[in-house]
């Protein structure tokens, strides 16, 4: 039998927004670790596998990060193929991991960023969506242009 693969990818809510099915998402994470399913995290899904095995989310302390990031890689793992020392992937997020859960390897980090990559047995998650196209990139950006902040929307924009 083939194991089921689970992705979780961005989300408008945030883990820490006391929402009904935010238990019930972490309590899931928790078994398909437990059960060593694979799943790969995105955005709220590297958040929510951080928060449902004891790391850490919070606001970060700059605010909203959107476009492409380079993101540092601090820990080669075996199915990063090619080796690289950094990748790019587009951001969309004022939220992120601040501390890692105990037992996690962080394989990335970012400017202002220290939790960019996570690996825990048959997980795997990033902040950033590699999910995302350009274009979409910048619909979500222009749509959420006040929130983000000129400045950043700018830079997020012109990245792309």
């Amino acid at each position: 039998m083939v194991p089921r693969r689970w992705i979780t990818t961005g989300s408008a809510s945030s883990v820490y927004d006391e929402l009904g099915w935010v238990p019930d998402a972490l309590s899931f994470i928790r078994t398909l670790v437990d059960e060593a399913r694979p799943y790969v995290g995105d955005c709220f899904g590297h958040q929510l596998l951080a928060v449902a095995l004891g790391g850490r989310v919070e606001r970060a302390e700059i605010g909203w990060r959107v476009g492409v990031q380079t993101y540092r890689v601090t820990q080669p793992l075996s199915w990063m193929t090619p080796q690289a020392d950094s990748f790019r992937l587009i951001a969309s997020h004022q939220d992120q991991v601040t501390v890692a859960p105990e037992g996690a390897t962080v394989f990335a980090d970012g400017p202002l960023c220290p939790v960019a990559g996570l690996a825990y047995g048959s997980a795997m998650s990033f902040q950033g969506h590699p999910e995302y196209t350009p274009e979409l990139s910048r619909l979500l950006t222009m749509d959420r242009r006040e929130r983000i902040g000129e400045e950043e929307a700018r830079r997020g924009l012109a990245s792309l």
